[in-house]
């Protein structure tokens, strides 16, 4: 995700933080990189998804690395998501238990 983040922000900033709570670990990477457009958020974690929005800049990448953390995550007990604005930037989440 911090790949990812550094990836498709060109200018502005990323940030990278966590929060606890008695059961439940919470991590986030936000950035102000180019976002996500609405239709494209539910399709973000099946594999071999990539997103082009730009005809001029090519990024690179198989389109797997957030399919891979998704089932990590899960296979620890966790849950990921995503919130995003096209042209503000995504934060992604995830959580995973301290047991």
């Amino acid at each position: 995700m911090i790949t990812n983040a550094i990836k498709f922000t060109d200018s502005g900033e990323i940030r990278v933080g966590y929060s606890s709570s008695d059961s439940f670990i919470h991590f986030y990477v936000a950035d102000t990189g180019i976002g996500i457009k609405v239709g494209d958020l539910d399709g973000i974690f099946e594999k071999f998804e990539k997103l082009e929005y730009s005809s001029n800049k090519s990024y690179r990448g198989m389109g797997i690395g957030l399919t891979i953390s998704q089932h990590i995550i899960e296979l620890l007990g966790g849950k990921i998501w995503v919130e995003s604005q096209f042209g503000v930037g995504s934060t992604f989440h995830f959580q995973i238990p301290l047991s």
